[in-house]
């Protein structure tokens, strides 16, 4: 006896492939057997929650797995703009990050996220405040960029009196 169990027990629902069989052999045996990958229980489609009361539904680390556009979970809207978790925190909207993929640095999984996923009643309300807050953003940094050119010029204007000693430093404060 090799030790291989040629009527292997098949439920039903398994893919079964070909194994060569690596172990136990003499040199010119090629024996193959079956081998199930899978069960049934694995092969089922993914049947997505459905949102409600306003509370997305997450999975045991807090996140929605979006992997592939169909899990989106029923009465949510992904919303894929930077920085939407935070801003929906701030108004109050339930959201949970996107998981749509993992990287592997280190030999470690860590998850990608890429947006927010939210009820459809607030996705609309989240994008505007989102535009909003953009907008006010560009005008903060073109006031910021504006205040240090007219910095940089003071700067230049007096550096060139004080050289050429045309007025006191006292004066030009």
């Amino acid at each position: 006896s090799s030790g291989i169990n040629a009527e292997w027990p098949l439920r039903p629902g398994y893919k079964v492939v070909k194994q060569k069989i690596f172990y136990d052999r003499w040199p010119g045996d090629d024996r193959w057997r079956d081998l199930p990958l899978w069960g049934e229980w694995q092969t089922e489609w993914y049947h997505a929650p459905t949102a409600a009361d306003g509370k997305v539904p997450r999975n045991e680390f807090g996140n929605v797995e979006l992997f592939k556009p169909w899990m989106l979970p029923k009465k949510t809207v992904h919303v894929d703009l930077p920085g939407t978790y935070a801003l929906a925190r701030r108004l109050g909207i339930d959201a949970a990050h996107a998981v749509v993929g993992f990287e592997f640095p280190r030999c470690r999984a860590v998850p990608m996220t890429s947006g927010v996923v939210v009820c459809e009643e607030h996705a609309e309300t989240l994008r505007l405040a989102w535009e909003e807050y953009n907008n006010n953003q560009a005008k903060k940094q073109e006031e910021k960029r504006l205040k240090r050119i007219y910095d940089n010029w003071k700067l230049l204007i007096r550096t060139l009196l004080i050289k050429k000693k045309k007025v006191p430093t006292a004066t030009l404060r």
